[in-house]
Formats: C-alpha cells, structure tokens, sequence
C-alpha cells in the first residue's frame, strides 16, 4: 500500500490513503510513509464511528498476504460491501477473495504496488465504474452478509432435506411447514426476561 501511494502521490495528489487499527506491521509502515503526505494513520476507531468511517471512503483496500487469501476472508469484508463502496483486493486469481471480490470490486496480485496503484487511479477517474461496483457490493452484502439472509438460507438448506420427521415443530406439536419457518427472523425471535 505504501508503494503504491508512492506510485500515485506527484501524479494524483487527490487520492489519499487512510490506514486504519493497529497491528504488528503498523510501526514498519509508519517509517515507510515518513515524508508522504498522501498516507494518514488512524488508531482503532470505536464502534460508534466505524459506519461513518466506512462511508467516508471512495475506495476500499483489502490488503492480502498472498499465502493467506485462500485461508480466510476478511473480517471487515461484509461492512465494506454494506458501505456501498468498490474494493480492490489484493489476492491472487482464483482465491476465496477474488472470488468473493469478482463484479464488486477489482483484484490485483499481491505485492504488486504498481497494479494496485492503477486499479486506484481506474476506479478513482472512472465515477460510473466505481458506483455500479459499489452497488453490486452493496447488494452482496444484503444477499450473502445480512444476518437474516444468512438465517432464511440456512433454514432452506435444513428444509431442502426431505426427511419429513426431521422438520421442527410447533409447540402444538405438528410439523412446521417451510413457509412457516421463513418469517422475518425478527418474527421468530423472542426474547424474554426478568
């Protein structure tokens, strides 16, 4: 990330980077951006702010090892999809995150400071590209990363068994229908306490 904003600071004097939490890697990238006026620092930003953090971005980085974009995705993958803001991943072709990435965002290899400083430049002269990315992330994240979404395609995938005697019942005892099931989960849940 660093490089890349090397890469982009004379040419696009605009386009700034803002690397936010904290990590083991973070005092390496404080002395490599000394002298940059394009690369700011944040701590770890409270709950409360990380929405409006998220919105504040044209572009979103995700900033893969190349050995691990396979293993896991990013925790934060489903809050920058909900931001309605393109990504740029770093992670190899074929990868869980490409994967995960393709149509919402771009992918560059990892490491390559030089791609990843073009895919910046792309999505930052190209508005219209940059809206129809990040309104497919935006829709992603309602489709896939949306806790009720998750829920109803988890219940349709336990009712796809077609083993009646394994669908729950009511408390009256007969069988529950699927259609019963796929209420707003807001519907099914209740919370009681004392």
């Amino acid at each position: 990330v660093v490089e890349a904003a090397s890469v982009l600071e004379e040419s696009h004097p605009n386009v700034h980077f803002i690397l936010a939490g904290e990590g083991p890697h973070k005092p390496k990238l404080l002395e490599m951006s000394q002298g940059r006026g394009n690369i700011h620092f944040l701590g770890v930003q409270p709950n409360d702010r990380f929405a409006a953090l998220m919105a504040s971005a044209d572009i979103h980085l995700i900033p893969q090892r190349a050995e691990a974009a396979d293993l896991v995705l990013p925790s934060k993958l489903g809050a920058i999809f909900s931001s309605g803001r393109p990504v740029i991943a770093m992670a190899g072709s074929g990868t869980g995150l490409a994967d995960e990435v393709e149509g919402a965002g771009l992918v560059v290899p990892p490491g390559d400071a030089n791609a990843l400083a073009e895919a910046v430049r792309t999505l930052g002269e190209d508005e219209p590209l940059r809206n129809v990315l990040g309104k497919q992330g935006r829709t992603r994240a309602l489709e896939r990363w949306d806790r009720e979404s998750i829920i109803h395609q988890w219940l349709r995938e336990m009712l796809s068994i077609d083993d009646d005697s394994t669908r729950p019942q009511s408390s009256g005892g007969t069988r529950l229908q699927p259609e019963a099931l796929l209420l707003p989960v807001k519907e099914q849940v209740r919370v009681t306490g004392k």
